[in-house]
């Protein structure tokens, strides 16, 4: 897969210019653009299909699946209930790592508005009270 644009909503603070943030956006970046469809096939192929059918469209599965894969790689936890530094629960997200300004968390979604809308609404609820990263500690 390829990152044809990056929309940055938010980007003040130190943690924003960090290295560690850096670093941290790279390997996000690494991992999305390391999936690949069909699974295994090294490159992206957009099937026009309704995807409704067994066999037919892109899987969304598949395709988070590996993304998740390649952040496991780089000792992301993926897939259960995050902690923050102390151990207390943050809530299930899709991907968490720890840094030093709090954890790191990644949602991937793809297309369901409302879906995209609850996760949205739950990071800036977390980010607000301080519970994650921040970009304007």
């Amino acid at each position: 897969m390829r990152i044809v644009h990056v929309e940055t909503i938010l980007s003040c603070g130190s943690y924003a210019t960090s290295k560690h943030w850096k670093r941290t956006r790279n390997s996000i970046h690494a991992a999305i653009k390391r999936c690949s469809w069909p699974p295994g096939s090294g490159k992206f192929t957009i099937y026009p299909q309704s995807g409704k059918k067994r066999g037919e469209g892109n899987g969304v599965g598949p395709i988070k699946n590996e993304f998740l894969a390649e952040l496991r790689k780089l000792e992301w936890s993926t897939e259960g209930v995050a902690k923050n530094q102390s151990g207390q629960p943050l809530g299930d997200f899709d991907a968490v790592c720890l840094g030093p300004e709090g954890p790191i968390v990644v949602e991937w979604e793809t297309g369901n508005i409302s879906s995209s809308h609850r996760s949205m609404n739950k990071l800036t609820m977390l980010e607000s009270e301080r519970v994650i990263a921040s970009w304007s500690r």
